[in-house]
Order: C-alpha cells, then structure tokens, then sequence
C-alpha cells in the first residue's frame, strides 16, 4: 500500500487500504482480485479508524486535500469515541491480545489528523479566493464556512487533542507538539482580516509562547534520549519569525520577555523584522518520507530443544537480527526482530525463569512458550532538508516536526506496561496448559491398567505441549500504525511584499514546482507538499508490473 502511493500507483493504494482494513465505500474494489466494485459501504468498526487515517495519507499525498477531508474527519470523530478504552476493551486485550481491540491510535496520530484537516481547509480557502492555483481539485463552498472550519480545527488540535494526551499521559515524554501550535497560530494570519475575531491575535501569541518554550523543552528531552535521533534542532526559524510577527503587533513587552525566557538574542537574524503594511508571508510545508513500521519482535523461549530460527533475505533487508542463547541446562532463549540485540538487557531473567521451570519439572522437554511485542526498526538520520524559493528569495528548510520521534518515543515510553500486560497474559495462557496437564497426569496414574496409564501419560504430555503452543500462536504483536504518515515536517516561513510569485523546493533528490500564488499584504500564505525523500524499496518480485509508476502517474519532480 505504501509504495503503491509512494509510485504514484493511488489507485491500486486505495484498493490494497481497502483490503488490508476489511473496509470498502460503494463503487470501489474491496481486494485487488475483485472484478466488480462493491454495491454498498461496507466498513468494519475494528479497522476504521486506521483505514480512514491511511485514505486521508494517500489523497495528501496526490494533493487532493478536499477528498481526503471526508476521511480524515471521520478519523478525527472516531478518535474522540475511542481515546477512552471501555472496560470490556481492557478486558479483551487481557484474554485474547491486544489487536483484539478496536485501533484508538496514538497522540501523535490524532495531531497529525487535525493537523491535516486544517491543511486541506486552509488550502481550500486559498483556491477559492484564488490565491493558490486550483490543482487537481475544484474548490467550492462559502469561504466564510472554510474559514471557520480552519481555525476551529486549529485551535481544536492544540486545545482538545494535545491537552487530552497530556492529561492522560503524563509519564510519556512525548508531551506536546510544538509546531501544530505554530500551524495554530499561522492559520490567524491565514484569516482573512475581515473574518478575524478580537482575541484571535491573543491566541496566536499564547501558541507562539508555548511553542517556543517547547520546543527548548523537548530539546532537553527528546534531543538528549538514547538510542533516538531527534531531528529538530532548536527553535525552527519559521517559529521564531512568526512569534516576531505576531508579538511585534499584539504585545512587544511580552515578545521580549518570551524570547529571554527561550535564551534567544532579540537581534537573532531568525527573527527579522515586523512585518510591513505591504508585506505578507509565504510558509512553505514540505511533509517528507514514510514514518517508521512497528514490526514485531518475537520472543521464543524452548525447552531442551537448541534452535534458533534463520534469517530470511527480506527479514534481513528490513533490519531483522536474531539474539540468542542457552542457559546451562539447555533451555533455549532467543529473540527474532529488528534490533534484537536490545533485549540482552532482560533476556536472561526470561531464560533462566525457563530453566528453573524445567528443573522443577513444570515445563516438560519440547514445551514451546512464545509471544510477541511491538518494536521499532533501526533509527536513521535523515537527508539534510533542501530549500525553498518564493520568487527569487531562497530559504533553507529546517525540520519543524519529527513524527517519527515522536512515534519511537511514545513506543518506548508505553514499552513497560505492554510488556506487563503481554507477559501476565501469557502466564495466565501457559499456567492454564500445565496445569491442565497436570490434571490429566493425575487422573493417568489413578489408572491400575498399565498400559492405560502409559497412554495417559503420553495424552498429557501431548496435550500439554500442544496447549502451549496454541498458547504461543495466539500472541500475537499490535504493530497496527498509520502507515501513510510522513517521517517529518520541514518548512520555511519567507517574508516577501504583496504580490504574485512562483513557489518551488529543492532537495537533493528532487524539485517541486509548486506553482504561482498571489500573497496578499498583511496575510500568511501556506504552500504545502508531499515528497519522498529516501524511497522505500521495491517490495514486488522482479519484474512484475506493479513495480512500475502508472503511465497515468504525474509526478511532481524534474
């Protein structure tokens, strides 16, 4: 699903999303064998959230940001249905597994669907007025409406999702996001001067404040985590001219304050000037790559069998390693997934509970005991961002979010309580079999026929093997995320006066020609973009015909 998008090949995206979520809308292919389309909306409650969250990410990344609103909207309901798990749910997850449950997603996804529903309203509003080319998309509606439906979006990213995770989420170090409340505060000078209420210039500094002070924040936090590249580096300049901007006009007294407070020079070349009566600004977002797949690590503890499992050509590409080991007695331990080698830390407290299970005579030779857990690729660092032109001016991009730190970090910090629940829950599975087992050898010995006793005993042992193994298949690792999410957001926030000019972005891999807008004075312009950075590889055998973009494809690079 993610190179077809990645190729341009959207359709057949749509078709394998589809398939994937066991969700389909009238007229589309519900599996990509299907001949005819589906004759109704048949969507399944357990997937919907993560299959209108992957929709919304493939209509973005053609550029058809109207079409993806009707998908993300309902994203965004469902996640205020979902975000508070129900008894029975927690119950579930503790029986069964986790992915027994409806998908609630993560804080970081439920900003990035706000953050996008705004986008697609802001640029709806801009084709409309004509400030920004039509694109594939035909803008319609009443720009009143547009508008409001923007900033309320905005405002409820930062005033209902963020405050919601950090209320409920207060050990996570993943606590905030600073740049949606810059994107908040830019959509006030996206507004119309007509359409802006009186506090509207208020609220934009209170965000501009926050954001700056987090930004210093996660730095310390984020920046200095191990084993995780956090790709912001410092205050983005796009933050610190908006605040000057905003703060220049509304409270000079409390700018200066709020930029002593962040450690940042009032004469900081990143802050420019006010903006002038005939000037406006032009903010260029470029949302880059694939957030990193949550991939499973298996665990696999054996009893006096010493195997460890093989490595496949495609497990290796994607980073997956094996760590093991034996204990004295021959218990076998090991670990399959992509960075495997982190568990050596536990690892041996799981072998060694194995082979006291053994000598004890609890776990019978053969006894398979197994599960899984959610894990993280190898981090990488990313290309150096590229630049930006709004007629002759060139500004450097800088990464205004890192989505995928944030998805790292959210893993590792929730990392303990999965890892609770999933070994309680395998207790609970394996303690059932021996003791089943056990039930079944006690009645075998009550047995005066000997060869009655003996097929008992061999029943028992066959019953107890088998039930362990039924016990390690059932677990299963949630790795369900938003798939189509990208990596981070870059961006570049470029002062020019009133007028019309031609908007582009370089990187090292490729050009955008982002087409003409008219900028008016007093006004914030956003020009948004979806690029691929570092492709993911071709998962097709070779050869076949869906490695290749459609002929229809447009592509966006020269």
């Amino acid at each position: 699903m993610v190179y077809d998008t990645q190729i341009g090949a959207y359709d057949r995206a749509i078709v394998r999303a589809n398939e994937l979520y066991d969700c389909v809308l009238k007229g589309e292919l519900a599996e990509t064998d299907d001949k005819s389309p589906a004759e109704k909306d048949d969507i399944s409650s357990k997937n919907e959230l993560l299959w209108r969250m992957e929709r919304g990410g493939i209509e973005v990344a053609r550029a058809r940001y109207a079409t993806s609103l009707p998908h993300l909207e309902r994203a965004s309901d469902l996640v205020i249905e979902r975000r508070t798990e129900s008894l029975a749910r927690k119950t579930a997850t503790f029986i069964a597994n986790d992915t027994a449950s409806e998908y609630a997603g993560n804080g970081y996804e439920h900003v990035q669907v706000d953050f996008l529903r705004a986008l697609g309203y802001v640029v709806a509003a801009q084709r409309l007025q004509g400030i920004m080319p039509q694109g594939g998309e035909k803008s319609e509606g009443d720009l009143d409406l547009l508008v409001q439906k923007m900033n309320n979006t905005a405002r409820g990213m930062v005033l209902d999702k963020i405050q919601f995770h950090q209320d409920v989420n207060t050990g996570l170090r993943y606590y905030d996001d600073p740049f949606a409340r810059v994107f908040a505060a830019a959509m006030v000078l996206a507004t119309p001067p007509n359409l802006r209420a009186a506090d509207d210039e208020g609220f934009a500094m209170a965000m501009l404040t926050k954001a700056l002070r987090a930004y210093r924040e996660q730095q310390k936090v984020l920046g200095a985590a191990k084993g995780l590249r956090y790709e912001v580096q410092g205050i983005p300049a796009a933050a610190l001219r908006l605040a000057k901007v905003v703060g220049s006009s509304y409270d000079p007294e409390g700018l200066q304050q709020l930029l002593e407070s962040v450690q940042v020079a009032p004469d900081d070349p990143a802050l420019g000037q006010p903006l002038g009566k005939e000037e406006g600004l032009v903010f260029v977002l470029h949302l880059v790559d694939w957030i990193t797949p949550t991939d499973e690590l298996q665990i696999d503890l054996k009893i006096n069998v010493p195997y460890v499992p093989a490595i496949t050509p495609a497990e290796q590409a994607r980073g997956v390693t094996v760590t093991g080991f034996m204990t004295f007695g021959g218990t076998t331990f090991y670990a399959k997934g992509p960075n495997s080698e982190l568990i050596r830390e536990w690892g041996g407290a799981i072998a060694i509970t194995g082979e006291l299970a053994r000598i004890f005579g609890v776990a019978d030779p053969g006894t398979w005991i197994g599960f899984e857990l959610p894990w993280h690729r190898a981090d990488r660092s990313i290309p150096p961002p590229g630049k930006a032109r709004v007629g002759s001016l060139e500004m450097p991009l800088e990464v205004q979010a890192d989505i995928d730190a944030y998805a790292r970090v959210t893993l590792k910090d929730n990392f303990p309580s999965i890892m609770t629940k999933t070994m309680g829950r395998v207790f609970a599975k394996h303690l059932a079999a021996i003791v089943a087992r056990k039930a079944m050898e006690a009645s075998a010995m009550r047995q005066e026929d000997g060869s009655k006793r003996l097929m008992g005993l061999l029943m028992a042992k066959l019953l107890g093997t088998t039930t362990h193994a039924a016990a390690t298949a059932s677990e299963n690792a949630d790795t369900r995320h938003w798939a189509t999410l990208y990596d981070r957001i870059e961006g570049a926030l470029i002062t020019v006066p009133a007028g019309e000019y031609s908007v582009s972005l370089s990187t090292s891999r490729a050009s955008y020609d982002l087409g003409t807008v008219k900028v008016p004075a007093g006004r914030l312009v956003c020009v948004p973009v979806r690029s691929i950075s570092t492709p993911m590889p071709n998962p097709y055998p070779p050869g076949a015909p869906e490695a290749q973009p459609p002929a229809s494809s447009a592509s966006a690079s020269k």
